[in-house]
């Protein structure tokens, strides 16, 4: 489970809009002209945004092996507080009075069955 939000953690900081200058604006006013505008009019901004992101293959590729990286380091955590770590989470984990990682664990899983 860990892996898996972590994961999505990594897809996200990924794909999350980058503000810069040779980037459309976000929002319905941004859409591309021309004839590849034509094809996206009817998208939204996050959507040509996410497009031109993956039709980014250099990029593509950059993340795919920072993705196999983190992959890599989060299967070899040794325990709880390592992976929480990793995923970048451990603050939060250990906040609000618990002290191990494994009673967070435990907690959030008494919480679920409730």
């Amino acid at each position: 489970m860990l892996v898996y939000t972590g994961v999505i953690e990594q897809l996200q900081r990924f794909f999350k809009v980058k503000r810069s200058s040779n980037v459309p604006p976000t929002g319905a006013e941004g859409t591309l002209t021309g004839s590849e505008g034509e094809d996206e009019g009817s998208l939204e901004g996050w959507e040509i945004m996410m497009k031109e992101r993956l039709l980014n293959v250099r990029e593509m590729v950059g993340f795919s092996k920072e993705l196999l990286s983190w992959l890599d380091e989060i299967n070899s955590a040794t325990d709880l507080q390592e992976a929480f770590d990793i995923i970048g989470v451990l603050a939060d984990v250990l906040s609000g009075g618990i002290a191990r990682c494994e009673d967070f664990v435990h907690a959030a899983i008494n919480a679920g069955k409730s």
